[in-house]
């Protein structure tokens, strides 16, 4: 937890719509509280994120134009939660949605998700915290052949990245 809150990043809407909103809910006061606006105007759902040190980071995802169309994104983002504000943060090699992000030691990680073909990817990606405010080309690719997976839970354990089932291309749940 980040301030002893709970994070809400985007979404989508009851009709699917992708949501630019952070929000969070303190337990000691039982309340949800709504904060800045993202940078990205349309909105992200299926993002991947995690706090490396007090920010949010918030990576790839999927919007929807103003005419309704679906759109893979590459852009990032950092949210300040003490000043409640949003910077850009520097954009993916390629748009990704349905990754999963990790933050180890400093670093913010980029695990699989779907490219702009919808393909599942085994990409693995890595952008260390002193490279986040430059805006291209600063991902380091760490693996490219991981086992490809979207949409899976991660975490880090005693040093090593964990990443439990997800979906595969076809559609499938892996268990691996």
């Amino acid at each position: 937890t980040l301030f002893d809150r709970v994070w809400a990043i985007g979404g989508g809407n009851a009709f699917g719509v992708p949501l630019p909103y952070i929000r969070s809910y303190h337990p000691g006061y039982d309340r949800w509280e709504t904060h800045a606006v993202m940078t990205e105007p349309l909105g992200r759902r299926y993002a991947a994120a995690a706090v490396v040190g007090d920010e949010i980071w918030v990576v790839g995802g999927e919007g929807q134009t103003p005419d309704g169309r679906d759109l893979i994104l590459r852009s990032s983002e950092i949210y300040n939660a003490e000043r409640d504000e949003w910077r850009q943060g520097p954009f993916l090699p390629e748009p990704r949605y349905g990754a999963v992000g990790v933050a180890y030691d400093g670093a913010f990680y980029l695990v699989g998700g779907r490219n702009a073909n919808r393909e599942v990817v085994g990409t693995l990606l890595k952008l260390e915290n002193r490279d986040w405010e430059r805006l291209e080309g600063q991902w380091e690719v760490v693996e490219e052949d991981l086992f490809p997976v979207a949409h899976a839970p991660a975490v880090v354990i005693n040093g090593q990245l964990a990443v439990f089932g997800g979906r595969m291309n076809d559609g499938s749940i892996t268990t691996r």
